[in-house]
């Protein structure tokens, strides 16, 4: 089965363990953790809290580590 970018990415972002910037389409933004996702939904840990949120309302996700996040970006361009 073959994985789109969007999966790599997240997968990455949650295998990392690093905190994430996840920016919604009202423009609320949070620091966060990526706990699991599915083909729909992604829950998040921030503040203690966890959170499902719909893809549908994410317009923005980002490790805050720009280490993390180059080579979240040039490992997704070698494997597209």
């Amino acid at each position: 089965m073959e994985m789109n970018v969007q999966d790599v990415l997240l997968n990455r972002l949650r295998r990392s363990g690093e905190m994430c910037i996840t920016r919604l389409i009202d423009g609320t933004e949070f620091r966060g953790f990526l706990v699991v996702f599915d083909a729909t939904t992604l829950v998040m840990k921030a503040e203690n809290t966890e959170m499902l949120l719909f893809k549908q309302n994410v317009i923005f996700i980002s490790s805050v580590n720009p280490e993390v996040r180059a080579f979240t970006e040039s490992q997704t361009r070698q494997e597209g």
